[in-house]
């Protein structure tokens, strides 16, 4: 099989333990683009939140954000592809936040909103490392739960990180009867898409619009949310510090994220085979 497409995760695989884009993947990243491969940025996060990383790369137009949940693409500067929440389930899950203890994120068009009050102890949600990225990247909006409630408008996805475990268990209990896709993530986050809508979802998407075989796609990752893409791809591939139902997915283990995994794939997979 010649492959076309790597379909990449971010957090644990293409960055680092300090967030940071090595220079050996780096280096393999533009070889890859410069010989006509689509590297694709594949995560939880929002098109804007990924802006300062897509900027080292000039030459990488498309990404999965949100889960999977909307495809961008960035010469365009546009969502071209969106599995939103049905908008009576986003209302109900917005509205069994209220109450508790954590920091809710509304995606929406590319956008990723939050309470801007938050961020004066992001320590307490466990949300340190994503300051300067919120403030650059993602909108501040002030009421936000209470505003979308007044006037709901498409969403693409919804992000909680509580205080702790048992205010998640919380949350859980409240919305087990809503018809959305609720994972778990970290140590007491909540990622909600709707239902049928992940990273393979987003994937295939993308590869509709680009009228490339799945087959011809391959995916690397690390979490629980990276599953389903290693699923739908044609070579499935797990980081050495990939969660132990990752791994037994993938076809291959590749080095961990602080020893260049996703360089060590693309050169063995894509660069290899030109």
């Amino acid at each position: 099989m010649a492959y076309q497409l790597i379909a990449v995760d971010m957090d644990g695989t293409l960055l680092n333990s300090k967030k940071e884009i090595t220079p050996r993947t780096e280096a393999a990243v533009t070889a890859a683009l410069a010989r006509g491969y689509h590297v694709v940025m594949t995560t939880g996060r929002g098109y804007r939140q990924i802006v300062p990383y897509m900027a080292q790369f000039p030459a990488m137009r498309y990404a999965i954000t949100s889960s999977g949940a909307a495809v961008a693409d960035c010469a365009q500067d546009r969502i071209i592809s969106a599995q939103n929440l049905p908008d009576d389930a986003a209302a109900e899950l917005v509205r069994a936040f209220e109450g508790l203890d954590g920091f809710p994120i509304i995606f929406s068009n590319g956008e990723a909103l939050y309470r801007p009050e938050l961020l004066d102890d992001p320590q307490h949600f466990g949300m340190d490392a994503y300051v300067e990225n919120f403030k650059s990247h993602c909108t501040a909006v002030p009421d936000m739960e209470q505003r979308f409630l007044a006037a709901p408008y498409p969403v693409e996805k919804l992000d909680f990180y509580f205080v702790d475990s048992a205010e998640r268990a919380k949350y859980l209990a409240r919305v087990q009867d809503v018809r959305a896709w609720v994972v778990p993530c970290e140590s007491a986050g909540v990622e909600i898409n709707a239902v049928g809508v992940d990273k393979g979802s987003g994937l295939q998407a993308l590869c509709r619009c680009l009228n490339i075989p799945i087959s011809a796609a391959i995916a690397i990752g690390d979490s629980e949310n990276d599953r389903p893409l290693l699923r739908d791809a044609g070579l499935p591939l797990a980081m050495g510090n990939a969660i132990a139902d990752v791994k037994a997915a993938a076809q291959y283990v590749m080095p961990d994220c602080d020893h260049d995994g996703v360089a060590e794939a693309i050169e063995r997979f894509l660069l290899a085979q030109s």
